[in-house]
């Protein structure tokens, strides 16, 4: 298993160290016009962060968010999510062929 915050310590460049999942238990989804792969029961944070995604949305002064408490408590990783703004990305759960993008500014 990998933890957000060994993935954050080895840096942008590391690949996570993982065991394959079986093919069964994975399914991609949309970030952005890019296929994003993602465990069965994994939240949209954990899967955009273990590809390698660490910006999730960019606040109103241009600065770029991401995953900060990863509880839903923070709200710092709200993105848009099957159009529906303000979502946020540690709390909601992965599904096969959603859809989410980065949230600019307030909506």
């Amino acid at each position: 298993m990998v933890w957000w915050r060994d993935m954050l310590r080895r840096g942008p460049a590391a690949q996570p160290e993982t065991t394959p999942e079986p093919a069964e238990h994975s399914f991609e989804f949309v970030f952005e016009a890019r296929r994003v792969r993602a465990q069965k029961g994994q939240s949209v944070g954990a899967a955009l962060l273990a590809n390698g995604i660490r910006t999730l949305r960019v606040d109103e002064a241009g600065n770029a968010k991401g995953l900060l408490c990863g509880i839903g408590y923070c709200f710092e990783c709200r993105c848009v999510i099957n159009g529906e703004p303000d979502r946020r990305a540690c709390i909601e759960e992965a599904t096969e062929g959603m859809s989410v993008r980065r949230q600019q500014g307030l909506a």
